[in-house]
């Protein structure tokens, strides 16, 4: 049984979080036979909540610098979570993962992708995903779900930025076969069965 690798994208409070758990317990519930491990970036590792507390919770910081510091992460993340994971045969989520990049610092930080791209497959030794949902919503929304909560130093960025990020994802979706798109804005209930409906696809 090989492993299965799905990541979850989107601008902030799009609920990645909530869909993730939904899928996880389906999982577990369904497909008892099946090891589901979940991870995120920044910060799953030891080494990882080192970095996380820096890029979103430090004074500000170089944009180049905040680049190294998630594909830091990630290398470590890949490393000590993901691969050992995967060579399990368990189905492996991620809370963000590449794309994440390519929106925020590429687009959104305006980085040159084919430069970045050699990073990321360095930081990874060329892992991608068999399936990557993006949770689409607008700027606008984002920033109405947000209104309640204590924004971190990421969250913080102008209507500008996130423009260009949502923009940077819905490019992505293009041209990358393996990305499901979904809005956002639908019942979480209706998204969880969607979600997981596609998923049952591409388990063995």
């Amino acid at each position: 049984m090989s492993g299965v690798f799905i990541t979850f994208e989107g601008i902030d409070q799009s609920g990645k979080s909530t869909q993730i758990e939904h899928l996880v317990e389906q999982l577990n519930a369904k497909c008892p036979g099946r090891e589901v491990v979940r991870t995120f970036e920044p910060g799953a590792t030891e080494l990882g909540a080192k970095l996380r507390t820096e890029i979103l919770h430090g004074d500000a910081i170089n944009a180049r610098a905040e680049l190294l510091l998630y594909l830091a992460d990630r290398a470590e993340n890949v490393s000590k979570i993901v691969l050992p994971a995967l060579a399990r045969g368990c189905v492996v989520i991620s809370d963000r993962y590449i794309d994440s990049t390519v929106a925020y610092q590429c687009v959104g930080r305006k980085f040159s992708e084919p430069e970045i791209a050699k990073m990321m497959h360095f930081a990874t030794d060329g892992l991608v995903p068999d399936l990557t949902f993006l949770l689409d919503i607008t700027v606008a929304e984002s920033r109405r779900r947000l209104s309640t909560l204590n924004a971190d130093r990421l969250e913080q960025e102008n209507n500008e930025f996130f423009e260009r990020v949502r923009s940077g994802y819905l490019k992505l979706t293009e041209k990358e076969r393996r990305i499901y798109t979904l809005d956002a804005t639908l019942p979480a209930d209706n998204l969880a069965r969607k979600i997981y409906e596609v998923v049952l696809n591409v388990l063995d």
